[in-house]
């Protein structure tokens, strides 16, 4: 079933934008789920279902009870705090896991404290119409679907899964 239904997501992406005049930015985000950078492997998602994670990634997971959507995130962090290598298990719709791989380009090379700060930026960005654009890659290609209260929980996913990353990113209350 899920087969199949992957099957008809991938004809759908790739006939649609032309069939019905999709914008610049849907075309550029239809490509690039054709071609996410940042998926996890499946030796690393072996190590995590048999408790075997290297000790420098840290790993997070977070499902939105609504709609089904889950991310799983995994961050390897060096010593001094900087996200060394960044990947992500999404399942659900396209935006979740466009914004998935986005979060997990972005992180890359930077300190993972902060990435909350970014996160509260993305947050900020989605919800607010005079909010900068922060600097996170491809984010501006969302702007079709900015500040609509039923997709923007597809969009933040990713980001909110930060907050639950033990030991390296100070959780929020």
């Amino acid at each position: 079933m899920f087969s199949a239904f992957l099957l008809l997501s991938t004809v759908l992406i790739a006939f649609l934008p032309d069939m019905y005049g999709a914008s610049d930015s849907s075309r550029q985000l239809m490509d690039r789920l054709k071609n996410l950078q940042h998926c996890a492997g499946q030796d690393l998602l072996d190590q995590l279902d048999n408790g075997r994670l290297p000790s420098d990634i840290f790993y997070s997971s977070l499902t939105n009870e609504r709609c089904g959507d889950s991310v799983r995130l995994f961050l390897r962090i060096s010593a001094d705090g900087v996200v060394q290598e960044a990947l992500h298990q999404t399942a659900g719709c396209s935006i979740c896991r466009l914004a998935a791989d986005f979060l997990c380009q972005t992180a890359l090379g930077r300190e993972s404290s902060a990435l909350l700060t970014l996160a509260e930026a993305v947050r900020q960005w989605q919800t607010d119409p005079q909010a900068p654009l922060p600097p996170v890659h491809g984010l501006s290609l969302f702007s079709d679907i900015r500040g609509r209260r039923n997709r923007a929980r597809c969009l933040m996913l990713p980001w909110e899964a930060l907050y639950t990353l033990p030991g390296t990113i100070p959780c929020r209350p």
